[in-house]
C-alpha cells in the first residue's frame, strides 16, 4: 500500500487521487440502501475533504518547504488517501458478504 501511495507524492498526483477515489465513492453510494455501510462511505469522503483542505489548499501550498518536508507532507496527505480507500474497500467487502449471504443481489 506505501509503494501505491508513493507514486502519488506529487500535488497533481494528490489532486488526480482524491478525484478518482471521489468518483469511486460516489459510484458505490448509489448502489448502498443501507445507512450504516453509507456513513462508511461518508466518512471516507470527508477524510478526502480533509485532506484536500489540510494538505492542498493554495495558502497552505504557497508555504516553502523543503524537498523532505514537501516528501513528508505529501506521504502524510496519501495515507489520508490511502485509509479513505481502504474504507471503501471494506464496504466493498461488506456488499460481497451481503449478497452472497442473501443468495442474490441486495442492492439496486
Amino acid at each position: 500500500m506505501l509503494i501505491k501511495a508513493n507514486s502519488m507524492l506529487t500535488e497533481s498526483g494528490l489532486r488526480a487521487a482524491i478525484e478518482s477515489e471521489h468518483r469511486a465513492l460516489a459510484e458505490l453510494r448509489q448502489r448502498i440502501d443501507e445507512e450504516p455501510l453509507r456513513l462508511l462511505l461518508q466518512s471516507a469522503s470527508n477524510t478526502l475533504s480533509f485532506v484536500s483542505m489540510a494538505f492542498l489548499a493554495p495558502n497552505v501550498m504557497e508555504r516553502v518547504r523543503t524537498p523532505e518536508e514537501l516528501r513528508s507532507w505529501f506521504g502524510q496527505a496519501a495515507r489520508h488517501i490511502e485509509r479513505a480507500k481502504q474504507i471503501r474497500h471494506e464496504v466493498e467487502a461488506a456488499m460481497d458478504l451481503r449478497q452472497d449471504g442473501a443468495g442474490g443481489p441486495a442492492h439496486g
